[in-house]
This record gives structure tokens, C-alpha cells and sequence, in this order.
């Protein structure tokens, strides 16, 4: 072989490595090496992706594990993936805030990124770097799973805290953060809020929202002594402080009186600060979804379906799973998840109701559309959003005919049909170059009308 020939192509092939790591939106943030990531996605409203966002549509976050006597390989000793966004919020234009957890220091800590909405990069305004993260001493881990911007300029996290090793010790876990990603002092201890619920186990906050009143809510799920879900519902003064007026001690336990064994999948919040709530329920080896609306107070609303409950059958031997729900600006009720034979292939199931819990008539047929992608065999709802003008947005995963798993972006007109106005097909199935996984948690619409996705990639 030829000498010089093969040296130029090795520098060529070594400047195109460098120009990888070094050029943003050409590479991972940071750094190429392998690891799981921080994942935002920005797509525009056609369904293309928006290469104003780091060139290329996506933007990764790094977060360097510091695990101590381990190797540096993709999964920690423990099975756990290193690093998750869960959720996503806008500072009008300007800012994105992706929340979740890190793996730090041997154990999971509440993590949080802040991208500029200009063009994807990290916001060096926000804690030197662009991320930032909070851990509760002692704590085997802990995990955002919500976020919301206060009016009185602070970053609210939700999520849970472990502090034993037994699932009964999971409290609820608020952090206040800065606009410039430092811990608030002024908000609990050092930051950071943990609530117990007695009697309740599992306690996982999902929500978290300033209602009309100025109030932080705080919104989740537990398993109360019987084994069913619980609603769990907190409030909190601006510093952290419970409120004492709403429940007991700032504190309400909702068991939905649904029968059969009752899973809570998902909670919104509408313009009244109402609960919207959604799942499943299990009967004779089938699920069925359910619908709950509570009051600010913590009440199961009786001007919402049946006593507060609504629940609906789309077939009478598939089973249907609600996965996630959204109230649009109009204050219908959007749930989204899957329908399929038990074992079998499960497809997307999207359900509008109004808001007193009846199926929406002008939307699929009866209310309820069931989605088959022609070319994947299985799909999963993570997330579902609606934008300004009521269509709406369902985020998840596929698996393709040839097993391939791909990030999967639907929407819907208002009627309930696919909008073909969206990538020519109603649809978009993303796959990210050379990542060995990759998944989205969560989907939201900027003030743009800008589509962003939030979840993870892993490279090997």
C-alpha cells in the first residue's frame, strides 16, 4: 500500500475526529466518549428539525460520572442507566430547562440543564456550564421528575427521595434553584424540601405547578397499606414552608374509589388548579383507562364524570393503557397511550374529553382515535402536548419491522387525523447516528410554536 497515501488518510480521518468534538452540533457536548446523556431535541412546526438548535435539531449534556472504584462503562454495577431527562420548561424564547437525575458520586442526584432557546448551546449564565445538580445527604438517590418556573423568579423541581433501601422510604423532593442555577437558601434547607406521607409508601412526586393562588403544588403518586395508588397532593409557601391551610399539615391523600386494582400513570393541572389524573384499571385480566379530577382542595370533583370519575372501553377484549395526560388551552382533556391484545402488538390510543369528562364527539370517532404506524410493529406513548391551536403532539418510542428501536413524534389535527402537514405523514421516526440508545420522556411546545423533546442518548 501506498505510504504517504495511507498517512493522509489517517490526518484526515484523525482533523474530521477533532472537528467532531470540538464543533458544536457535530458532536456530543464536551466530549465524544462513551456515556449516557442529557438528550433535547427541537423540531419545527413542519416536523423537520430545527438546525438552529446546535445545527443539527439535537443538544447533549454530559454530566462526568464520578463513580468511585468502577470502571468508566455505560451501565453502573446496579443495571442503572447514568443520566435521564425527564422533564422540560420554557423561559419564554430564550431559555429551555431540561430536569432529571445524574449518576454522581455513586448514586442518583436531581440534575438540571439549561440550554439558550436562541441556538441549543449551554447556558453559560446557568452555573458556569450550563447544568447544575442537588443531592439530599444520606440519601441512596434522588430524582426530578417535573419542573415549573415561579413568577418570583425560581426554578421548581419535583421529583422523589430515597433515604433507606426498602421502597417505603421514598418521600416526596422539591429543589429551588436560582435563575443562575444556585441552590435557593431561602427555600427549606440549603434548597430543598422532602415531605412524608404516613401510611403511604412509594411516594414519587410527577408534578409540580404554581397554582392561580401563588402556591407551589406538588402532585405524585404512593401505595397506601391496602396496596391500591394513592393520590398524593402537597402545598408549599414560596420558601418551602407547608402550607398549613390546605389539608392536614399542608398535605392530602386521595384513594380514587375505583375498584379492581387502580394504576396511576399520569396528573395535569388545569386553569382552576384542579388535578386531572389518569390510568389504568385491572379487572379479570384486562385494563380498562380512568379518568379522575380533583379539587384545588384535594376533593374528587362531582362535576367531572361520575363522582369525580370517568372510565371508558375502547374494545371488549383489547386492553388500554393510559399513559399521560394534557389539558389544552380550550380545557379538554387529552389522554394518550396503547391499545392492544394482552402479549400482542400495542398501538396508539388517543382520547379527548371535555372538561366535565365527556368524550369529545368532534374528535375521532366517540371521542377516541387508535393509531396503527404502518411501518413499526409496536408503539409506546411517553408524552402527549397540544399546541396553541388545539392540535396535539404524542411522543414515544417504536420498534420497526426489523427490530430497530426509534424515537417516534406524532400529531394530530384537532379532528383526531394525523396532520400530514407534519412531515408530509403525520409523523416522524428519529433514530440518532451511532447511539447505542436513545429515548424521549417528555414533549413540549415553545412559544414558537417549536416542538422540544426531552430524554436521553447513550453512546458506547
Amino acid at each position: 500500500m501506498d505510504a504517504p497515501r495511507t498517512t493522509c488518510r489517517f490526518l484526515l480521518w484523525f482533523l474530521t475526529f477533532l472537528l467532531l468534538i470540538v464543533i458544536p452540533g457535530c458532536g456530543v457536548e464536551e466530549t465524544s466518549s462513551a456515556g449516557q446523556y442529557f438528550l433535547v431535541m427541537r423540531y419545527n412546526p413542519d416536523g423537520s428539525p430545527d438546525i438552529n438548535f446546535d445545527s443539527d435539531g439535537i443538544a447533549y449534556t454530559f454530566f462526568p460520572y464520578t463513580a468511585k472504584n468502577q470502571k468508566s462503562d455505560l451501565i453502573d454495577v446496579s443495571g442503572q442507566l447514568r443520566a435521564e431527562a425527564k422533564a422540560v420548561v420554557f423561559a419564554g424564547e430564550k431559555r429551555i430547562f431540561a430536569a432529571g437525575w445524574a449518576l454522581m458520586d455513586d448514586k442518583k442526584q436531581a440534575a438540571i440543564t439549561c440550554y439558550l432557546g436562541e441556538d441549543g448551546r449551554p447556558d453559560k449564565e446557568f452555573d458556569a456550564d450550563g447544568k447544575a445538580w442537588i443531592d439530599v445527604s444520606n440519601a441512596l438517590m434522588v430524582e426530578a421528575r417535573a419542573i415549573a418556573l415561579a413568577p418570583w423568579k425560581r426554578i421548581i423541581l419535583a421529583g422523589f427521595v430515597q433515604q433507606d433501601s426498602e421502597p417505603d422510604y421514598c418521600d416526596f423532593f422539591l429543589a429551588s434553584f436560582t435563575e443562575s442555577g444556585i441552590p435557593d437558601q431561602k427555600f427549606g434547607r440549603g434548597g430543598k424540601v422532602t415531605t412524608d406521607f404516613p401510611g403511604v409508601r412509594d411516594e414519587t412526586a410527577s408534578l409540580v405547578a404554581i397554582d392561580p393562588g401563588g402556591k407551589i403544588v406538588a402532585a405524585g403518586t404512593g401505595i397506601d397499606s391496602s396496596g391500591s395508588s394513592a393520590l398524593l397532593l402537597a402545598r408549599y409557601l414560596s420558601n418551602g414552608l407547608p402550607d398549613q391551610g390546605f389539608g392536614k399539615g399542608g398535605k392530602v391523600v386521595v384513594i380514587p374509589p375505583a375498584g379492581g386494582s387502580f394504576t396511576i400513570s399520569d396528573l395535569a393541572m388545569d386553569a382552576a388548579g384542579k388535578i386531572v389524573l389518569t390510568g389504568w384499571i385491572s379487572r379479570f385480566g384486562r385494563t380498562r383507562f380512568l379518568l379522575a379530577r380533583v379539587s384545588s382542595g384535594g376533593q374528587l370533583d362531582g362535576e367531572f364524570g361520575s363522582g369525580g370519575l370517568v372510565s371508558y372501553d375502547v374494545s371488549e377484549t383489547a386492553s388500554e393503557k393510559a399513559a399521560r395526560v394534557t389539558v389544552d388551552l380550550r380545557g379538554r382533556i387529552v389522554v394518550a397511550g396503547e391499545t392492544g391484545e394482552e402479549g400482542g402488538s400495542r398501538r396508539l390510543l388517543v382520547a379527548r374529553f371535555s372538561n366535565k369528562g365527556k368524550p369529545d364527539s368532534d374528535f375521532g370517532e366517540g371521542g377516541i382515535v387508535v393509531t396503527d404506524i404502518g411501518e413499526t410493529q409496536d408503539e409506546m406513548v411517553q408524552d402527549v402536548a397540544a399546541d396553541a391551536g388545539g392540535k396535539i403532539l404524542i411522543a414515544g418510542r417504536a420498534i420497526t419491522e426489523d427490530w430497530k428501536r426509534q424515537i417516534l413524534l406524532a400529531r394530530y389535527n384537532e379532528n383526531g387525523s394525523l396532520d400530514d402537514s407534519f412531515n408530509e405523514r403525520g409523523y416522524v421516526l428519529v433514530e440518532i447516528p451511532g447511539a447505542a440508545g436513545h429515548e424521549v420522556n417528555a414533549v413540549r411546545v415553545d412559544p414558537a410554536g417549536r416542538i422540544v423533546l426531552a430524554g436521553w442518548v447513550a453512546f458506547m
